[in-house]
Formats: C-alpha cells, structure tokens, sequence
C-alpha cells in the first residue's frame, strides 16, 4: 500500500461513516473484512481533491480552512512507537521500523497539530498525539504529504473552530 494508492481509494471508493466502520476498529484490527454496508455508506464521503502539503504553515492553513484531513507517509521510528507526549524532532530519528501511515486531524490554539495513527488507543493518548510544527516540516521536506478534501472546490473552505483538549 502507498498513500497515494490510499488516496485513489479515498476518490473512488469514500469513506464508511464511523457507525458502520470504526477507527481504529480494535476487533477487526488490521483485518481486509468489509463490514455489510460499509462500501454504499462510504460513497458520499468520497475525497474529490487532494493537495500535497509542503510545510507546517500549510498544513495549519489546509486544517484551519476545514479542508479536510491531511495524510503523511512517514517514516516509523522506535522514538514514534514509544511516545508518551509531544512528538519532537527526537521521536523521529533513527531506528527505523519501516514506512507508515498516519494523519492529522486537527490543532490546539498553541499551534500543535493532532496525529492520529492506526495503532489503535494504547498509542499515545488514545491513538492521538501532539506533533511540533519542525517535525510536520521535516515530514513534508521528504514528500508524499497530502491534504483530502470532500469540496468541490476548495476556493470556498468550511469556517472551522479547533477541537481544544477534546479527547486528548
């Protein structure tokens, strides 16, 4: 799988509303089973633009304009799989565990933006953390960062309000 192979099926197929398919669904986790109804229920949530992020202003910019989701092929590090706060430049060097997936969500009023991971709710504080904005720059410095977005057009964003402490 690639991220940009996730972001055609995200254009062509959608995604399932969580009632149907839950993230992280901790009893299927990582299973190819497709719950009963979940493809009809994913077609009008499908992604119909993407953008690739470039940097940490962007990827405010892209969240504070409700654009949508941004998803970031990463390189998995021993420091990401064993964090317990902020993720820092620290957490992402060295120790390889191979390439992953993961993708933000939102901000805090500090500037910090929310990480989510497939790793289900024992990762970080309930499968989210904090993310400084020099570690999204050396993420987007490598590439394949994207931001989805189910508009249209995105001349026109959402007016959104960040998430504050809410299930951090």
């Amino acid at each position: 799988a690639t991220i940009t192979g996730a972001i055609k099926a995200a254009q062509d197929k959608g995604f399932p509303p969580e009632e149907i398919w839950p993230y992280p669904a901790d009893s299927e986790r990582y299973s190819t089973r497709e719950p009963a109804g979940a493809a009809a229920a994913a077609r009008p949530f499908r992604a119909l633009k993407q953008t690739e992020i470039r940097s940490y202003d962007a990827a405010l910019d892209w969240m504070q304009q409700g654009l949508g989701p941004i998803l970031l092929g990463i390189d998995w590090t021993n420091g990401l799989a064993n964090n317990r706060g902020e993720i820092t430049l620290a957490d992402i060097r060295g120790g390889s565990l191979g390439g992953h997936c993961v993708f933000i969500w939102g901000w805090d009023a500090d500037g910090l933006l929310d990480l989510g991971n497939s790793h289900g709710p024992e990762w970080g504080e309930n499968g989210w953390r904090k993310t400084r904005p020099e570690v999204v720059d050396t993420w987007t410095a490598r590439g394949d960062v994207y931001g989805l977005s189910d508009l249209e057009s995105i001349d026109e964003p959402r007016e959104v309000v960040p998430d504050i402490g809410e299930g951090m």
